[in-house]
């Protein structure tokens, strides 16, 4: 029989390693995570954002970079590097951050609150993912005129978007982030943000 542990005083990376480790990581590797803090380790009325920059540049050599090679005009191709290509996952995470929340309170029946989350019922991670990717992609001008970054470097991590779409949408519609992979390809393309080339990439 397995011994009931008390997961309270345990540092939050190592519980999610515990959980991502071993079975825990058959359907997906996650790129990030949001930890609570946990006293003494932290403020407990804070979270952190932990990213994977070491799984973000394998899942890039392995599974993106290939696809891309496939799927996506050469010259933009030559322009792709894991550096970039993470740079656009920190403005992804970081956007879910930005509100609203999916705890946010559309309305009020009687004394029952009723959220976003709530409402849009089995839409709403997939949803959530793609208003990530737009949110992502859209902070990274101002990150720019911020002088955090050069724009090459922003150039660049919007490309990466697009290597990571190829990935998402190999995923399929029953995965919450290939559902999102396709919204967001979808508004990209019908905007003029993502154009076939004569040769059908």
């Amino acid at each position: 029989e397995y011994q009931k542990r008390d997961f309270k005083s345990l540092p939050p990376l190592k519980f999610i390693e515990t959980l991502s480790a071993g079975d825990g990581r058959a359907k997906s590797v996650s790129l990030a995570y949001y930890l609570p803090n946990v006293k003494p380790y932290g403020r407990d009325d804070l979270s952190k954002k932990v990213l994977l920059t070491n799984k973000i540049v394998a899942r890039y050599e392995a599974i993106t970079q290939p696809m891309a090679e496939v799927a996506m005009d050469p010259a933009q191709v030559t322009q792709l590097n894991p550096d970039d290509i993470s740079l656009f996952v920190i403005g992804h995470e970081n956007a879910h951050g930005a509100g609203p929340a999916r705890g946010y309170v559309v309305r009020r029946e009687n004394k029952k609150i009723i959220t976003s989350h709530e409402l849009l019922k089995k839409h709403s991670n997939a949803l959530e993912e793609a208003r990530a990717d737009m949110l992502g992609l859209a902070s990274m001008p101002e990150a720019v005129r911020r002088k955090i970054i050069t724009q090459e470097k922003a150039n660049n991590a919007a490309i990466g978007l697009l290597a990571l779409l190829t990935r998402g949408l190999a995923t399929g519609e029953e995965d919450d982030h290939g559902k999102a992979a396709m919204l967001t390809f979808y508004a990209l393309n019908q905007n003029g943000g993502i154009i076939e080339t004569p040769e059908g990439r």
